[in-house]
Protein backbone atom coordinates (compact mmCIF):
# COMPACT_ATOMS: atom_id res chain seq x y z
CA UNK A 1 0.00 0.00 0.00
CA UNK A 2 2.79 2.25 0.82
CA UNK A 3 4.30 2.28 -2.59
CA UNK A 4 0.78 3.05 -4.07
CA UNK A 5 1.76 6.69 -2.50
CA UNK A 6 5.61 6.52 -3.05
CA UNK A 7 5.74 5.87 -7.21
CA UNK A 8 2.07 7.57 -8.14
CA UNK A 9 2.56 10.42 -10.59
CA UNK A 10 -0.64 12.61 -9.96
CA UNK A 11 -2.42 15.13 -12.57
CA UNK A 12 -5.51 16.80 -12.06
CA UNK A 13 -8.22 17.41 -14.72
CA UNK A 14 -10.71 20.47 -14.00
CA UNK A 15 -14.09 20.06 -15.43
CA UNK A 16 -13.32 17.22 -18.23
CA UNK A 17 -15.39 17.47 -20.81
CA UNK A 18 -17.78 13.75 -20.19
CA UNK A 19 -17.95 14.22 -16.22
CA UNK A 20 -20.36 17.05 -16.18
CA UNK A 21 -21.15 16.35 -12.72
CA UNK A 22 -17.56 16.42 -11.67
CA UNK A 23 -15.48 19.80 -10.91
CA UNK A 24 -12.17 17.56 -11.27
CA UNK A 25 -10.34 14.53 -11.45
CA UNK A 26 -7.58 12.84 -10.18
CA UNK A 27 -5.25 10.54 -12.21
CA UNK A 28 -2.37 7.92 -10.87
CA UNK A 29 0.27 5.92 -11.91
CA UNK A 30 0.38 2.26 -11.56
CA UNK A 31 3.39 0.99 -11.85
CA UNK A 32 2.90 -1.92 -10.20
CA UNK A 33 -0.69 -2.50 -11.75
CA UNK A 34 -2.47 -3.40 -8.35
CA UNK A 35 -5.73 -4.55 -8.77
CA UNK A 36 -9.01 -3.02 -7.74
CA UNK A 37 -7.40 0.39 -7.03
CA UNK A 38 -9.74 2.39 -8.98
CA UNK A 39 -6.80 3.98 -10.50
CA UNK A 40 -7.44 5.31 -13.82
CA UNK A 41 -4.08 6.58 -15.99
CA UNK A 42 -3.04 9.71 -16.62
CA UNK A 43 -2.19 9.17 -20.30
CA UNK A 44 -5.84 7.37 -20.28
CA UNK A 45 -7.16 10.67 -18.44
CA UNK A 46 -6.05 12.94 -21.17
CA UNK A 47 -6.70 10.99 -24.37
CA UNK A 48 -10.38 10.66 -22.56
CA UNK A 49 -9.90 14.78 -23.08
CA UNK A 50 -8.74 14.69 -26.33
CA UNK A 51 -11.72 12.41 -27.28
CA UNK A 52 -13.85 14.69 -25.45
CA UNK A 53 -12.77 17.84 -26.97
CA UNK A 54 -15.16 19.73 -29.53
CA UNK A 55 -13.78 22.94 -30.68
CA UNK A 56 -10.24 23.51 -29.81
CA UNK A 57 -7.46 21.68 -27.96
CA UNK A 58 -4.47 23.25 -26.87
CA UNK A 59 -1.59 22.00 -25.52
CA UNK A 60 2.02 22.85 -24.31
CA UNK A 61 4.18 19.84 -23.30
CA UNK A 62 7.65 19.05 -22.29
CA UNK A 63 7.65 15.71 -24.40
CA UNK A 64 5.26 15.04 -27.13
CA UNK A 65 6.45 11.10 -28.21
CA UNK A 66 3.27 8.90 -27.12
CA UNK A 67 2.53 7.57 -30.45
CA UNK A 68 -1.09 6.71 -28.24
CA UNK A 69 -1.42 11.01 -27.58
CA UNK A 70 -0.65 11.78 -30.99
CA UNK A 71 -3.22 9.57 -32.46
CA UNK A 72 -5.87 10.90 -30.63
CA UNK A 73 -4.54 14.27 -31.53
CA UNK A 74 -4.49 13.50 -34.91
CA UNK A 75 -8.14 12.01 -34.96
CA UNK A 76 -9.27 15.04 -32.90
CA UNK A 77 -7.65 17.22 -35.75
CA UNK A 78 -9.59 15.13 -38.60
CA UNK A 79 -13.06 15.99 -36.79
CA UNK A 80 -12.47 19.45 -36.85
CA UNK A 81 -11.06 20.39 -33.51
CA UNK A 82 -8.44 23.00 -33.42
CA UNK A 83 -5.72 21.43 -31.98
CA UNK A 84 -1.99 23.65 -31.28
CA UNK A 85 0.39 22.49 -29.53
CA UNK A 86 4.03 23.79 -28.05
CA UNK A 87 6.88 21.49 -26.96
CA UNK A 88 10.88 21.64 -25.76
CA UNK A 89 13.16 22.52 -29.01
CA UNK A 90 15.53 19.91 -27.66
CA UNK A 91 12.70 17.27 -27.72
CA UNK A 92 11.22 18.28 -30.91
CA UNK A 93 11.91 14.70 -32.82
CA UNK A 94 10.80 11.47 -33.15
CA UNK A 95 7.66 9.40 -34.76
CA UNK A 96 5.24 10.40 -32.55
CA UNK A 97 5.80 14.66 -33.34
CA UNK A 98 6.77 13.67 -37.49
CA UNK A 99 3.29 12.30 -37.48
CA UNK A 100 1.48 15.02 -35.81
CA UNK A 101 3.54 17.61 -38.57
CA UNK A 102 2.24 15.56 -41.53
CA UNK A 103 -1.00 15.51 -40.33
CA UNK A 104 -1.36 19.40 -40.37
CA UNK A 105 -1.19 20.37 -36.29
CA UNK A 106 0.90 23.05 -35.80
CA UNK A 107 3.41 22.69 -32.92
CA UNK A 108 5.76 25.24 -32.07
CA UNK A 109 9.12 25.27 -30.19
CA UNK A 110 10.53 27.14 -26.65
CA UNK A 111 12.73 29.84 -27.68
CA UNK A 112 13.77 30.67 -24.72
CA UNK A 113 17.49 29.34 -22.79
CA UNK A 114 16.07 27.44 -20.57
CA UNK A 115 13.59 24.40 -20.55
CA UNK A 116 9.96 24.60 -21.76
CA UNK A 117 9.00 22.03 -19.05
CA UNK A 118 5.42 22.71 -19.27
CA UNK A 119 2.16 19.81 -18.78
CA UNK A 120 -0.72 21.04 -19.66
CA UNK A 121 -4.04 21.54 -22.30
CA UNK A 122 -6.60 23.50 -22.28
CA UNK A 123 -9.81 21.96 -24.33
CA UNK A 124 -12.53 24.07 -25.43
CA UNK A 125 -12.28 26.61 -22.99
CA UNK A 126 -13.22 24.91 -20.55
CA UNK A 127 -11.41 21.94 -19.20
CA UNK A 128 -7.84 22.35 -17.49
CA UNK A 129 -5.29 19.15 -18.10
CA UNK A 130 -2.14 19.82 -15.59
CA UNK A 131 0.40 17.95 -13.68
CA UNK A 132 3.72 16.09 -14.20
CA UNK A 133 2.47 13.05 -16.94
CA UNK A 134 4.98 13.61 -19.43
CA UNK A 135 3.24 12.49 -23.33
CA UNK A 136 5.70 9.89 -23.17
CA UNK A 137 5.59 5.94 -23.53
CA UNK A 138 7.61 5.90 -20.55
CA UNK A 139 5.52 8.16 -18.68
CA UNK A 140 2.05 6.45 -18.97
CA UNK A 141 3.16 2.89 -17.34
Amino acid sequence: MKKLFLYPLCILIISLPGFAEKKWEIFFTNPQKNKGTGVINPQDGLILMIRNSRKNFYGAFYDISSKKIADELIAAHNRGVDVKLVTEKDTFSGDAITEILESGIPVVTDTGPGLMHNKFAIADGSSIFTGSYNTTDNGAF
